[in-house]
């Protein structure tokens, strides 16, 4: 990783329109922090607290939704689909 926040309590950080590249986000507490607009390209998230994390406006994430605690998280759509990412989902419309 060029960035290394595991292990960390950096709840209610402010991220806003970051460029962040190959960060790991492992078992990181980021309760009410602020992606917002922000491009996420290789972020690793694994056993993170994402709870009231905003993602709106937030691109090229891929966060597992079995390995990382969601509740209340804000996406935007059509971004938000890559949930779907780790069970193989496709989606037509």
């Amino acid at each position: 990783a060029i960035c290394d926040f595991s292990d960390l309590d950096i709840k209610e950080s402010r991220f806003l329109k970051c460029d962040m590249e190959e960060v790991d986000f492992i078992n990181t507490n980021l309760i009410k922090t602020d992606f917002a607009g922000s491009s996420l390209h290789l972020c690793k998230f694994y056993h993170a607290n994402l709870e009231r994390v905003n993602f709106v406006g937030a691109l090229d994430y891929y966060i597992n939704p079995i390995d990382n605690k969601l509740k209340q998280a804000k996406f935007s759509y059509p971004e938000v689909l890559s949930l779907l990412d780790p069970f193989e989902i496709k989606v037509e419309f």
